[in-house]
C-alpha cells in the first residue's frame, strides 16, 4: 500500500531505497515495490539533510515559533536515530546543505521579541565521519527561509529573507 507523504516530509534516497523523514518515516523500495515503517526522529526535520553512505543526516526544522540548534542521523542498517549539537544558538529558518562530507547550517533568525529579530550571518559545518564541528566564515548579510544547494565547489543561497525583520 503507497504511504501518503505529509507537508513536512523530506526524503534522501540511499542508493536502494528512498528514506522518507518527519510525520510518514517509511521507506521504500522501488525494486520490492514496498514500504516498510522507519522510526521517527526526536526533532522535527527540515530541508537541510543528506546522505552519507551510512546515515540520513538532518538538521531540526522548527515550527510553530520554535528554534533549534541541533541535529540527527539515522542508520537503517540499525534502525536507530543519534542526536548530535551544534555550536550554533538556536535560531528558526536555518538554510544550509549537504556537501557529501559535511552538513553546512547558516542563517536563520533569532526567536522573536515583537516584529524585530537578528538575522543570524554565522554558520558551521557537521563532519558525521568525525563528529565534529567547524565555525564557517560569517555571511555578509543574515539570511533566513532561502534554498541552498551544493554545485560541487561552493553552497549558493536563493531568496529568503534578510535583515532584521520578519
Amino acid at each position: 500500500k503507497p504511504v501518503l507523504a505529509q507537508e513536512n516530509d523530506f526524503a534522501v534516497w540511499t542508493g536502494s531505497e528512498m528514506l522518507v523523514l518527519g510525520l510518514t518515516s517509511a521507506a521504500y523500495n522501488p525494486a520490492t515495490d514496498k514500504w516498510r515503517p522507519i522510526a521517527r526522529p526526536d526533532l522535527a526535520p527540515s530541508r537541510i539533510l543528506g546522505w552519507t553512505g551510512r546515515e540520513a543526516i538532518l538538521w531540526e526544522g522548527t515550527c510553530c515559533g520554535g528554534q533549534a540548534n541541533r541535529g540527527a542521523a539515522y542508520n537503517p542498517a540499525t534502525g536507530k536515530w543519534r542526536e548530535f549539537a551544534s555550536p550554533l544558538a538556536p535560531r528558526v529558518g536555518a538554510i544550509g546543505a549537504w556537501t557529501g562530507r559535511e552538513l553546512v547550517v547558516a542563517g536563520g533568525l533569532s526567536q522573536p521579541s515583537g516584529v524585530t529579530v537578528k538575522a543570524f550571518r554565522d554558520g558551521a559545518a557537521y563532519n558525521p565521519a568525525t563528529h565534529t564541528w567547524r565555525k564557517l566564515a560569517r555571511m555578509p548579510l543574515g539570511r533566513s527561509a532561502a534554498t541552498a544547494v551544493w554545485d560541487g565547489r561552493e553552497i549558493l543561497f536563493l531568496g529568503g529573507k534578510t535583515g532584521n525583520r520578519l
